[in-house]
């Protein structure tokens, strides 16, 4: 770029991006129609930065590492999202929803299952990629509802399916997709 007479954003640009540091998560970000505090909350948890028990008491914040859900295991990302006996049948249902057959395992391994089915082409995978996102922000809404006030996990997955509604509602790539889903 030194050598060039002119300035060229687009150069810089790419010279960016050519970062040999990229992770395999990134795909779950691009062109995900999901609200923007689902996909922070995402990020959150593709970093392992969530404020779970298990890591707050390794800060020494906190004593207690009991999940505050089911108050049976610790509390980790993965268990809360994908173990916890409060909320792993969240994450079934709007696969089943989405009518995709899967059973959830830990976390490392659901984040490999979910960038490999969504790196694929087609309605299925951009659904998928948005459903992700928003059962993310929707089970850690859950949990600090739990920690922080009452709790109401009975509507929890029909408030995720709508919102997976309302968001995928303007991409007309899907549209079709979710209205033939909500019948």
């Amino acid at each position: 770029m030194n050598a060039s007479q002119r300035f060229s954003m687009k150069k810089v640009y790419n010279a960016l991006m050519e970062d040999d540091d990229q992770v395999p998560w990134r795909f779950l970000f691009k062109h995900n129609p999901a609200r923007p505090r689902a996909l922070f909350t995402l990020w959150m948890l593709c970093h392992g930065r969530l404020p779970t028990k298990d890591r707050l008491s390794r800060f020494g914040m906190i004593t207690d590492t009991i999940c505050s859900l089911c108050k049976r295991d610790a509390e980790t990302m993965s268990h809360i999202f994908f173990n916890c006996s409060n909320t792993s049948h969240i994450w079934i249902q709007i696969l089943k929803w989405i009518e995709v057959d899967h059973h959830p395992l830990d976390l490392q391994n659901e984040l490999r299952w979910i960038i490999q089915e969504t790196k694929k082409k087609g309605w299925k995978a951009k659904i998928l990629k948005l459903a992700f996102a928003e059962s993310i922000y929707g089970i850690w809404g859950l949990r600090n509802e739990a920690v922080f006030g009452p709790s109401d996990s009975s509507t929890n997955a029909d408030r995720i399916i709508e919102s997976i509604i309302y968001r995928g509602w303007n991409l007309k790539a899907i549209r079709h997709h979710i209205a033939r889903l909500m019948i």
